[in-house]
């Protein structure tokens, strides 16, 4: 392990199994730079903080990059832009969506969603936006390579920025099936 300069130490590799192969992927926080690694920091904490405002609950134990970055769950989170970009995901997330950090994280979020799915995910935005969370989401989506995946018992939350302002919204998904 080494360290990030913040203190964090990191260097994270996790397995995907695809097929018959099986492949290892690393995310070097290292390669980041400090701004970089600093906004990771404030969006992991706003992602937790969030979760646990509207939930009641703490999304992870420890609330800290690594923590979160390695959790057996995906959590994806994306910005307050007109159409989203995505601007987190954890290893499960990319893994799940077959994507490394750089190519999650231009990625406008309505394309993790079939065209014919748009519609059901802008109600989905749209009711998280006037309830603060819902935790009944059911969905399908699809990774990077055009496979299909229903996800279930999702939820999807409002994200808080510092000043109390509205900073997104961030999903959490435990449970999910290829179809």
């Amino acid at each position: 392990m080494t360290d990030s300069g913040l203190g964090v130490h990191f260097n994270v590799f996790w397995f995907i199994m695809t097929h018959d192969s099986l492949k290892m992927f690393t995310m070097d926080f290292n390669s980041f730079n400090p701004s970089q690694i600093e906004f990771i920091r404030k969006q992991t904490q706003c992602i937790c903080s969030s979760y646990l405002h509207w939930t009641g609950k703490p999304l992870i134990e420890q609330a800290d990059i690594a923590s979160l970055f390695d959790a057996s769950f995906a959590v994806i989170s994306h910005d307050t832009g007109i159409d989203p970009v995505f601007n987190y995901a954890n290893a499960r997330a990319m893994e799940l969506f077959k994507m490394n950090w750089e190519e999650f994280t231009i990625l406008p979020s309505r394309y993790s969603a079939e065209p014919i799915s748009r519609i059901e995910r802008d109600t989905l935005l749209k009711r998280v936006a006037e309830n603060g969370f819902v935790d009944d989401y059911q969905g399908i989506r699809v990774d990077k390579d055009g496979g299909r995946f229903l996800i279930r018992h999702a939820t999807v939350w409002n994200l808080i920025g510092d000043a109390g302002e509205y900073a997104g919204q961030a999903a959490l998904i435990k449970d999910w099936l290829p179809i």
